[in-house]
């Protein structure tokens, strides 16, 4: 398997988040791209300021507070694989837009930046492990608590993900 490089992961970031946002935004009313363009800004400054210590380890802590020291931002050290394991703590009670109207498109975005990441191709899997999972739950916890319900059906190809205790799947 050919793996991007470090620098390589970086640099597609950026780009990959405008053509995310560009295509939710494509086609849309003038108040649904104003509301996305809230969600970008939302997450640059959450990238940019948030504690990631919930979503990255201690090295990582340490990279990306170096990184912000010296003026760069998240996409200075990190890619979109990181991206996609922070997007738990973004939809997080603290970070999330006012008002309500504006949270539920920040969730709903969150979710589909995750799908679109993981479809997409530009993620190195082998860095990825449970994120996809912990992101996708995380997204539906907020959905759920916000009372917003969910829209659209589980994707047919992936079955739904159910805990299984003393050899019995719960309902």
């Amino acid at each position: 398997m050919n793996h991007p490089s470090q620098r390589d992961r970086r640099e597609q970031a950026l780009p990959a988040l405008d053509r995310f946002f560009e295509q939710q935004s494509r086609g849309a009313s003038l108040a649904t791209q104003m509301r996305n363009d809230r969600v970008r800004d939302r997450l640059m400054e959450f990238l940019a300021e948030a504690d990631m210590s919930r979503c990255l380890d201690l090295r990582e802590n340490a990279q990306l507070a170096a990184t912000r020291a010296r003026g760069d931002g998240f996409f200075g050290v990190f890619g979109l694989e990181e991206l996609l394991v922070c997007l738990v703590r973004f939809v997080d009670d603290d970070w999330l837009l006012e008002p309500v109207t504006d949270a539920r498109a920040q969730v709903m975005l969150a979710g589909r930046l995750a799908a679109w990441l993981q479809r997409s191709g530009l993620l190195d899997r082998d860095l990825l492990g449970c994120a996809a999972y912990e992101t996708e739950a995380a997204v539906e916890a907020a959905r759920v608590a916000l009372g917003s319900s969910r829209k659209e059906p589980p994707a047919a190809d992936r079955p739904a993900l159910r805990l299984i205790r003393g050899g019995r799947a719960d309902p």
